[in-house]
């Protein structure tokens, strides 16, 4: 893997972690991390530089609560 290569794959991944942390599908960093074999700091690390705000769904249609 080139070092471009890399950095696209780190920024996909960062973005579907923060995306999996929003919605709560896992709701600490920690959890996260521990599921996929991640680097905890990283994870938290990522998480950190968000604003931090989740968005609540449902679970019958997945579609972000009014």
């Amino acid at each position: 893997m080139t070092p471009q290569e890399s950095r696209e794959f780190t920024a996909r991944l960062e973005q579907a972690a923060i995306l999996l942390l929003e919605m709560e599908i896992y709701r600490k960093p920690d959890d996260l991390a521990r599921r996929f074999g991640l680097p905890v700091p990283v994870v938290r690390y990522w998480w950190r530089q968000t604003d931090q705000k989740t968005i609540r769904l449902t679970r019958v249609n997945c579609h972000p609560a009014k």
